[in-house]
């Protein structure tokens, strides 16, 4: 593992407040992972796939998506990849039973995954990039494994305003002169993750590695950001 993981490892658990935020990200990826994200991957990333692709899923958490793919795909090689081992843990334990499913730990920050070069049909990481404190070397890598013509499918948050970013309950806690300090600090350092790239910020990252945009979206009050690119 890489010096850079021990770092990282860190900053994950404190974001993650430890094992109990697999429950979190298995309750809400539903939502992540809904019709309109699979309308979007169906219009831009499946056309360019085989029968039994070989896919990537970066940030992986407890493999939600993994069993999705598994079932939409049969046949296929679905590798997800995550650094925290609870999460590991809980993905291993879930999927067990389904074929195709490979799991590597590995820091995003400075990845070296043992996979051939071009050897992945697509790549994906949802709401993994706004938890960097840089992505290039991830970029990288991904450009790397991909095959000529594979894409990757980056989703996350994007830079907005502090005065939309909060929900009306939190935005009314904030400002009570009672609010615990610890509350503040949370809810602010949240809220400089969330804000840390633009989807224009996105895009240029990907351009610089040598990747072509194909498309992309907002929604959720531009809040979010749906990103399609190409390997050229």
């Amino acid at each position: 593992m890489p010096q850079a993981g021990l770092d990282t490892f860190q900053l994950l658990y404190q974001h993650h407040r430890g094992p109990s935020f697999c429950e979190q990200m298995l309750a809400t990826a539903p939502g992540r992972f809904n019709e309109a994200f699979w309308q979007f991957w169906q219009q831009h990333v499946e056309p360019c796939l085989p029968a039994a692709p070989c896919l990537l899923d970066l940030g992986t958490g407890p493999g939600y998506v993994l069993r999705q793919w598994a079932q939409r795909y049969p046949g296929g090689h679905f590798i997800g990849v995550d650094l925290m081992p609870y999460m590991l843990e809980r993905a291993a334990a879930d999927l067990k039973d389904i074929p195709g499913i490979q799991l590597l730990q590995d820091d995003l920050h400075d990845p070296h995954l043992p996979l051939p070069d071009g050897s992945v049909d697509a790549a994906q990481a949802v709401v993994v990039i706004h938890e960097m404190v840089q992505p290039v070397r991830l970029l990288q890598a991904v450009r790397r494994l991909l095959k000529p013509g594979g894409r990757f499918l980056l989703v996350d948050w994007v830079r907005a305003p502090l005065s939309l970013y909060f929900d009306a309950a939190t935005e009314a806690q904030l400002f009570q002169p009672d609010t615990p300090l610890d509350t503040l600090v949370d809810q602010f350092t949240h809220f400089y993750e969330h804000n840390r790239f633009s989807a224009e910020d996105l895009a240029w990252l990907l351009e610089k590695v040598g990747f072509a945009v194909v498309a992309q979206e907002l929604y959720g009050q531009n809040r979010f950001v749906r990103l399609v690119a190409e390997k050229t």
